[in-house]
């Protein structure tokens, strides 16, 4: 667990470091200098990490999943259950959805009229 803990910070770390920093800012219209971290982030971004990841061990180990195969559709439909559909749902009741700003250039952008 502690190993998938760190390695959920990493990648996390990588995702809105070096690799697409400069796009998730654009995405949420603000730039480096407004973006002021709590120093708690981080320990409370460890914890977050390995309470999902002893959830996810029970669930797996509930469910009798022996290869890592198994493991990995398991948590995707985890996942897909509770992690995307709620964050889903949140945004719509929020009345969040909404297309990024025309400044962001997105290859796959299509705006709808």
């Amino acid at each position: 667990m502690l190993v998938a803990a760190i390695v959920n910070m990493v990648v996390g770390f990588l995702w809105y470091g070096p690799l697409f920093s400069s796009l998730f800012l654009r995405l949420i219209g603000k730039r480096e200098e407004e973006i002021e971290a709590s120093p708690l982030v981080y320990p409370r971004g460890f914890v977050m990490g390995l309470v999902t990841t002893y959830v996810l061990a029970v669930i797996i180990g509930s469910a009798g999943v022996t290869t890592w195969w198994g493991g990995a559709v398991t948590g995707a439909v985890v996942w897909i259950a509770i992690g995307a559909l709620t964050s889903a749902n949140t945004v719509l009741y929020e009345d969040r959805v909404q297309l990024p700003p025309k400044s962001v250039q997105l290859p796959f952008r299509r705006d709808y009229a």
